[in-house]
């Protein structure tokens, strides 16, 4: 899938430097924002901070327990994945498999009952 690309930038996808910022890009939430880095060129998913993600995996891990240990079916398991792959606002990685508003592994997050899509695709 290919991102969309700022008009002053010479890489596709959002651009990295704040200089470089389109007004689309600029008014992005930071989050999901950078993933071209103008100085090399290069394309790189940037999640959210280390420690965001350990809250959302305790807070998920803490959620699942109080949900009893549920899981859902296989049905729904591939129903959500298939959500995560068609993300509609591109922010599923697919050589990670991983999301880039949450930072979650989907390989694992749709399996469990308590869990949600962080931008309510399910």
């Amino acid at each position: 899938m290919t991102k969309p690309k700022c008009e002053s930038c010479p890489v596709a996808g959002p651009c990295r430097s704040p200089a470089a910022l389109c007004r689309r890009h600029a008014e992005a939430p930071e989050r999901w924002r950078p993933v071209v880095d103008h100085v090399n060129g290069s394309t790189a998913p940037v999640y959210p901070p280390l420690a965001t993600q350990l809250a959302n995996v305790a807070k998920a891990a803490g959620w699942f327990v109080a949900s009893g240990l549920e899981t859902v079916s296989q049905e729904e398991y591939e129903r959500r994945r298939g959500i995560c792959r068609a993300c509609p606002t591109g922010r599923y990685v697919e050589a990670d498999d991983r999301c880039l508003a949450c930072g979650c592994h989907l390989a694992i997050k749709p399996w469990s009952k308590a869990e949600r899509c962080p931008d309510g695709h399910w």
